[in-house]
């Protein structure tokens, strides 16, 4: 399974004995209240997960994405997943 490690401004992500180094998910840049701020964050999770899922069947892929993502969110502190759910509902008018 994979565990995520939250740092000032990075994201650790520590994959299983499969793979040889951490990924890290940085989103101290990011403005994580706004959609896109959200919006990016969730294309660096996307990124990271196409890495660490690559050598899959399909159906696994998809499985180890939904976790890497569900466990990357998860493990933001709360002020920044409290931000990244406002930015993800937010719209323009």
């Amino acid at each position: 399974m994979f565990r995520i490690v939250s740092l000032t401004a990075a994201a650790v992500l520590a994959a299983s004995a499969a793979s040889a180094s951490d990924l890290r998910i940085s989103y101290g840049d990011l403005d994580l209240a706004t959609r896109d701020g959200a919006a990016r964050l969730d294309t660096r999770i996307r990124q990271v997960a196409d890495q660490l899922c690559a050598n899959r069947t399909p159906l696994e892929r998809l499985a180890c994405r939904a976790g890497v993502r569900d466990e990357a969110l998860s493990n933001l502190p709360a002020h920044a997943r409290t931000e990244y759910a406002r930015g993800s509902r937010s719209f323009e008018a």
